[in-house]
């Protein structure tokens, strides 16, 4: 009597080789996401700091030139 022993891919018609193929393509595409999903939030946080730093230097601006205005209007008052 011969027990022959048959691997589980062979019984059931699993393809291990696929599986492994499909399940490093997933794994593959999720960390291309990840990476993408790094990356726009690193640059929205970059933009978001330039943002800050522009708006407080056009705040800046122009409380200058108000300033500048008014002091000419105070020279040239009759």
């Amino acid at each position: 009597m011969a027990v022959v022993l048959m691997a589980p891919s062979v019984v059931y018609g699993w393809d291990y080789g696929r599986r492994a193929a499909r399940r490093a393509v997933a794994e593959a595409r999720r960390e291309i996401f990840r990476a993408r999903t790094e990356e726009r939030r690193a640059l929205r946080h970059a933009y978001r700091d330039v943002m800050r730093e522009a708006r407080a230097s056009v705040r800046q601006a122009t409380h200058e030139a108000r300033r500048q205005l008014r002091e000419m209007r105070r020279q040239f008052r009759w």
